[in-house]
């Protein structure tokens, strides 16, 4: 583990950024972080069980030197058990009020932080606030935005998926009481944790949103969640929906949560049937 945070004002935004083998990457979206125009801010890296030299990498390249401002950055080392339980860890050692997730294949506008927590100060009733998303497929930038396919909403009670959804892990900024009150990510989930943790916090909460494209989610062949022909997608797909279903195993769905899940099987069916 890596210490280099020497400030002791504590932060009002802890940035999560969980990784795993991708050590290009993650030097990007850590830059996409120091440049944001707000700084109030810690940034804290989960390697998850990386064996790609993560840390030596991290390390040459963020750890101040003499002389050097500090970065206010940590870095944890992990044993593999997925993003889930590498964004729980980083939870845990959060010293901020709020929490922004930044996926090492990602980045943000330099203006998502602050533009996110003004919407929050002006928004006393809203814990959790997302933007819109430039999507990247394999270094090709699609010419819509995530808003513009999946229309922005307030609550996520029905079944879904990243394809079709209007949020994504990086595009959000969540007041940490919230995470903690819903009891973070599903670890038994290795793909899906996240909108899992969408369908558990708008049982309690509300979602805000702010219609402008504040960051670039970037899809490889080589992402997980991008290997929608990949069985342990369907695998995992149909685990999230027993999840889904036994967290409401003493009431009958709404027409909507029926709809929902039976939109979620026939998607994961297709994708089967290509397999």
């Amino acid at each position: 583990m890596i210490y280099t945070i020497i400030v002791e004002k504590v932060p009002l935004v802890s940035v999560i950024i969980p990784t795993y083998n991708r050590r290009n990457l993650l030097e990007e979206a850590i830059k996409s972080v120091l440049a944001e125009d707000f700084s109030d801010y810690e940034i804290i890296v989960v390697d998850d069980g990386s064996n790609d030299g993560t840390e030596e990498y991290v390390k040459s390249i963020f750890l101040p030197k003499s002389g050097q401002v500090d970065l206010q950055l940590r870095f944890f080392e992990t044993k593999n058990k997925g993003a889930a339980a590498a964004r729980n860890f980083g939870i845990k050692e959060a010293r901020g009020e709020y929490l922004a997730f930044l996926d090492a294949d990602d980045l943000w506008a330099r203006d998502f932080l602050s533009t996110a927590m003004n919407y929050l100060k002006s928004h006393q009733d809203t814990f959790v606030v997302y933007a819109d998303q430039q999507i990247g497929v394999n270094y090709v930038t699609e010419t819509r935005s995530r808003f513009q396919k999946n229309p922005p909403q307030n609550k996520f009670t029905v079944p879904f998926f990243i394809d079709n959804s209007p949020i994504q892990i990086s595009s959000a900024v969540i007041r940490k009481k919230v995470i903690e009150d819903v009891g973070g990510f599903n670890e038994s989930l290795r793909i899906h944790e996240d909108v899992e943790l969408w369908n558990r916090i708008s049982e309690k909460y509300e979602f805000g949103y702010i219609e402008k494209v504040l960051g670039l989610y970037r899809l490889r062949s080589d992402n997980i969640s991008g290997l929608t022909n990949n069985k342990q997608f369907v695998s995992e797909a149909r685990k999230y929906l027993q999840i889904y279903l036994d967290r409401r195993k003493d009431r009958q769905l709404t027409e909507e949560e029926k709809m929902g899940f039976a939109t979620a099987e026939e998607f994961i069916n297709n994708i089967e049937s290509q397999l």
